[in-house]
């Protein structure tokens, strides 16, 4: 199982978690999401997977829904 943390930027409501969520479980190997919602500032989200997750997808497909991602480094994601 690998874990990667970032933060989801633009999301102002629980609306827009909900589709940041479902674009995210889109994503294969996702096998879990958990989204801390700050409304209009960023939302630290950890994400598990059954199998190695790239950032770029993971991006990729919150930005096809209109939110941004942002990576954090190594220290930050503890």
């Amino acid at each position: 199982m690998t874990t990667t943390s970032f933060v989801l930027e633009g999301l102002t409501c629980s609306s827009c978690l909900a589709e940041a969520l479902e674009a995210i479980f889109e994503v294969d190997g996702v096998t879990r999401v958990a989204v801390d919602l700050v409304a209009g500032g960023g939302s630290p989200a950890v994400v598990d997977g059954s199998a190695p997750l790239t950032v770029g997808d993971l991006r990729a497909a919150v930005g096809r829904v209109g939110f941004g991602l942002v990576e954090l480094p190594p220290a930050a994601a503890r």
